[in-house]
C-alpha cells in the first residue's frame, strides 16, 4: 500500500500481485478507411534489421504506423496507415529509399481495420481463435500480433464493417461466464445442496448469462477435480476419490481455465478454514457453511477479510447462522442504510430450543435429551448441543457482522454438561445422563417462583457485554412461545431500539441451509 507520507489519511494505492486470469480484450476498434504502403527491402541486406531502420526512421517523424505486415520470405514489408497520415509517410519513404536500402514503394486505398485490444489478448487463446474464426469469410489482407501484447489486428479489403463489429461483440463479451465450482463436503448439507443445485443449474444460467461447471468435489475420503465437469446427483454415488493433499490441490487450481472459481464449503472442517485465505490469494470466492472461520480467533478472521479485500474476493456465510433465514443479510442492509446495530439477542439453537419449549419439570430433562438424541434432534454427541460452543460461535459471527470487535473469550458461556461429564465417552455420557438433572431442575423452579419460563439465550449488546446461557424470562416473552426447532433472531438499533426487529424460523435443517448455499452462489454470481 502506497500514502502520501504528508497526509496519510487521504486514501491509498493498493499494489497487488494478481494472478493474469482475465487477461484479453476488453474493447473492439475499427477504422473504416485506410491505406497500406508497400515496399520491397533490398536483396544484399540484412531484412529485419532493414526493417528496423525504416521503423526508427518513421518514428522519429513521428509516423509509426498503425500496424505493420513482415513478409521475409518475399522481403516485402507492409505498413498501415489512416488516409490523412498515409501521404505524409509515403514521401518521407520516398526520401528515404536508397538510404533505406528499399524499393518498390507503392501505396494502395480500399482497406478497413479491425483490432481488439486489452492486456494480455494476444495469450488469451479462446478470444484469439474466436477473432480467426469470424474473419475466416472476410477479404483478410493480414493479421498482427502486438509486439506489446495489448492488441490483435486484421487488415482486410474494404467492407461494411459493423456486422463484422456486432459479431466480434457478441463472440467475445456477450459469451457466458464460464464458473466452476469447487465443493468441500458432500454429507449431510452438501448432499442436498447438490441436488438443489443440479436442479437449478439451468435457471441460473439462463438468467446470469454463466456456464456453471463442477469442478471438483471433495469428501472427508479424498476428492477430484475434472475441468469437463461432474454429475451433481451421479457423484453422490459413484465416487472414486483420490487422497486430498492440500499443496497439490491449490496448484492444481492455480491453473484453472475458468473466469471464475468458486469454493463451496458444507464441512464443519476446521481445517478445510484454515485455507480460506490461499483460496483468496487465488482469486477463489468463498461460500461457507462452516462456523470455524467466521468465529476463528480475531487475527485469522481479519486475515481473511484483508486477503479477501486484497485480491476482490468475496467471503459469504450467510449459511452459518440461521441457515435459511435472513439474518446477516438484515444486519448487513440496516448498516449499510446508515444505521447503527445496538445487540442482537435471540434462540440460536434448534435443538435447545426444542429441548426447554418441552421442559416443564415433569419429566427429567434427561429424558428429553435421550428422546431428542432418538429422534435426530441432536448432534450424535449431545453435548456438542448443550456445551452451548456452537451458539457462541454464531454469536460471535453476527457480532463481528454488526461491526463489533470480539473474540471467543470475550462471551461468558454458560455450559450444560456439567464438569465431570465433560472428557467422558459418548457412551458413557448417554449412560450419566440423569448428572443433567439436578443444576437444570433447580434453575427452572427457581424461574418459576419468578412467574417466569427458562429458556437458553443468546445476546450480545452494544457496550460489550455478550452472554450465552440459561435465562428466566416473561411467558408472553417472544423468546418463550416458539414452534419445536424454531430460532429466533432480535435486531435491536438505533432505528429498531424500542420495537425489535424479530426474525424467526427453522434456524437448522439439510433443506434451508442448502438454500443459504445456493442464494450465496446466486449473489456471487450476479456480481460477475
Amino acid at each position: 500500500t502506497l500514502r502520501c507520507s504528508y497526509n496519510p489519511d487521504e486514501g491509498c494505492t493498493h499494489i497487488l500481485r494478481r494472478a493474469p486470469r482475465s487477461g484479453g480484450a476488453r474493447i473492439v476498434s475499427s477504422v473504416d478507411q485506410i491505406a497500406l504502403i508497400e515496399l520491397k527491402v533490398l536483396p544484399q541486406t540484412h531484412f529485419d534489421q532493414t526493417v528496423a531502420v525504416i521503423e526508427a526512421h518513421l518514428a522519429r517523424h513521428r509516423l509509426n504506423p498503425l500496424t505493420l505486415q513482415r513478409q521475409p520470405d518475399r522481403r516485402v514489408l507492409r505498413l498501415a496507415y489512416t488516409l490523412e497520415v498515409a501521404e505524409g509517410a509515403f514521401e518521407i519513404l520516398r526520401d528515404f529509399q536508397l538510404q533505406g536500402s528499399f524499393t518498390g514503394l507503392i501505396q494502395k486505398e480500399g482497406f478497413s481495420l479491425v483490432a481488439l485490444v486489452g492486456a494480455g489478448v494476444t495469450d488469451n487463446a479462446e478470444q484469439c481463435h474466436r477473432f480467426y474464426q469470424l474473419l475466416a469469410d472476410q477479404p483478410l489482407e493480414f493479421v498482427q500480433v502486438a509486439r506489446d501484447g495489448l492488441s490483435l489486428v486484421a487488415v482486410v479489403r474494404q467492407v461494411v464493417l459493423e456486422p463484422l463489429l456486432i459479431a466480434l461483440h457478441s463472440a467475445l463479451f456477450s459469451r457466458p461466464t464460464r464458473v466452476g465450482l469447487v465443493v468441500f463436503g458432500k454429507g449431510n448439507i452438501g448432499g442436498h445442496w447438490l441436488s438443489l443445485y443440479g436442479r437449478e443449474k439451468a435457471r441460473l444460467e439462463h438468467e446470469l448469462n454463466l456456464a456453471l461447471t463442477l469442478y471438483g468435489v471433495f469428501s472427508s475420503e479424498g476428492g477430484l477435480l475434472d475441468e469437463e465437469g461432474m454429475d451433481p446427483l451421479k457423484v453422490q454415488d459413484k465416487f472414486n476419490p483420490k487422497p486430498l493433499i492440500w499443496p497439490e490441490l491449490l496448484a492444481q487450481l492455480e491453473q484453472h481455465s475458468f473466469d471464475t472459481l468458486i469454493a463451496l464449503d458444507m464441512t464443519a472442517s476446521e481445517t478445510v478454514s484454515r485455507y480460506y485465505p490461499d483460496f483468496a490469494q487465488l482469486g477463489i470466492h468463498i461460500i461457507a457453511a462452516n462456523k470455524f472461520a467466521g468465529a476463528a480467533d480475531s487475527e485469522f478472521y481479519q486475515r481473511i477479510k484483508q486477503t479477501c479485500r486484497d485480491h476482490q474476493v468475496q467471503w459469504r456465510y450467510n449459511a452459518t447462522v440461521g441457515a435459511g433465514l435472513p439474518i446477516q443479510s438484515s444486519i448487513q442492509m440496516l448498516r449499510q442504510s446508515g444505521d447503527r446495530i445496538q445487540g442482537v439477542s435471540g434462540i440460536f439453537s434448534g435443538t435447545l430450543s426444542w429441548l426447554f419449549q418441552q421442559y416443564d419439570g415433569t419429566r427429567p430433562f434427561s429424558e428429553l435429551v435421550d428422546e431428542a438424541w432418538q429422534h435426530g434432534l441432536t448432534e450424535p454427541d449431545p453435548r456438542e448441543d448443550l456445551s452451548g460452543q456452537d451458539v457462541r460461535r454464531k454469536l460471535l459471527i453476527l457480532a463481528r457482522e454488526a461491526g463489533f470487535e470480539l473474540d471467543s473469550a470475550d462471551i461468558e458461556l454458560e455450559n450444560l454438561v456439567p464438569v465431570s461429564l465433560r472428557k467422558a465417552s459418548t457412551d458413557q455420557f448417554m449412560d450419566r445422563l440423569k448428572e443433567l438433572d439436578g443444576p437444570i431442575q433447580t434453575a427452572f423452579e427457581g424461574a418459576k417462583r419468578l412467574g417466569k419460563v427458562l429458556r437458553y439465550v443468546a445476546r450480545f449488546e452494544h457496550d460489550g457485554k455478550a452472554r450465552v446461557g440459561l435465562e428466566a424470562l416473561e411467558p408472553h416473552h417472544p423468546f418463550a412461545n416458539l414452534l419445536p426447532c424454531d430460532n429466533i433472531f432480535a435486531i435491536e438499533s438505533d432505528s429498531y431500539r424500542t420495537n425489535p426487529l424479530v426474525i424467526q424460523g427453522p434456524g437448522a435443517g439439510r433443506e434451508v441451509t442448502a438454500a443459504a448455499i445456493q442464494y450465496d452462489l446466486w449473489q456471487i454470481c450476479a456480481s460477475l
